[in-house]
């Protein structure tokens, strides 16, 4: 019996975050099948989203027409969208790219490692995604408050 309890003893890094205990004590579990509970990397932190196939192939189409210009090197930006949470600018790097259209959705699946040290982000926080990098060749700036939405669509003021 020694033995067996010589195995029980969960581990975690400093910087991981534990959910609630699914199973309390002298609950009846079945090895390989019960979910005692969950620990999550929070720095840094994952963050998954989706890119849709019509975004990632008009992408294409513009780089290879010469109209726009990417820059691999550039950090991915994030922003809350928490009510609870002032927004919070954070910068992070792709780590993973899937090759694969998910079929139900339509998308392609990517994820961006940012540093969280003060465990800002949660695991399960909705957060928005804003992808920096692509430079329009031939382009006009102007400011996003100079644009309205007209009848014809987007009109510069």
């Amino acid at each position: 019996m020694n033995l067996s309890l010589g195995y029980t003893r969960v581990m975690r890094r400093s910087r991981a975050c534990r959910a609630r205990a699914n199973k309390s004590e002298g609950s009846l579990v079945n090895a390989n099948e019960t979910l005692l509970t969950m620990i999550s990397q929070v720095d840094p932190i994952w963050v998954p989203f989706n890119v849709s196939e019509n975004d990632a192939a008009g992408t294409r189409t513009r780089v290879a027409a010469g109209r726009l210009v990417l820059r691999r090197a550039t950090p991915t930006t994030l922003r809350s969208a928490s009510r609870t949470v002032p927004r919070f600018p954070r910068q992070g790097r792709i780590n993973f790219s899937d090759t694969r259209v998910n079929p139900a959705t339509g998308t392609y699946e990517i994820a961006a490692e940012i540093a969280n040290a003060d465990g800002a982000l949660k695991p399960g926080q909705f957060v928005r995604v804003v992808l920096k990098g692509a430079t329009r060749t031939n382009a006009i700036a102007v400011p996003q408050v100079a644009v309205q939405d007209g009848p014809q669509g987007k009109l510069c003021m």
